[in-house]
């Protein structure tokens, strides 16, 4: 085998382990409480593919390729899951402030009630 293949290779051998653990990743933050059947089972009926060749893409194993239309849609579903993260961390971020503003609110009212009892 050239060196220019052998190369080409080894890019793409990364580019597989490097999507098993963005997939592993992904898989146990959706189903924590899921064993790794569960969430090969999981990924592969989101993705429409088959159980099996979501485990051979999960499990990185060693003759497995990546179709363009797998790696776009593994990277649609990633995708997705970040901008969800995103969503979920501005909606605590907007919650957290309106605690606030309620406990300084509620703070006012104890004070008002408190000089009102005093008078």
């Amino acid at each position: 085998m050239s060196a220019k293949l052998t190369e080409l290779s080894k890019r793409g051998r990364d580019m597989i382990e490097a999507t098993a653990q963005d997939l592993r990743q992904y898989a146990a933050t959706s189903w924590p409480m899921g064993n790794h059947k569960y969430r090969i089972y999981e990924l592969a009926r989101r993705l429409k593919v088959r159980t099996r060749r979501m485990r051979s893409i999960y499990n990185a194993e060693q003759s497995t390729r990546l179709s363009v239309q797998e790696a776009l849609a593994i990277q649609a579903l990633l995708d997705e899951a970040q901008n969800d993260g995103q969503e979920i961390t501005a909606k605590i971020d907007q919650l957290q402030r309106q605690l606030a503003d309620l406990e300084a609110h509620l703070n006012s009212l104890r004070v008002a009630a408190t000089r009102q009892r005093a008078n």
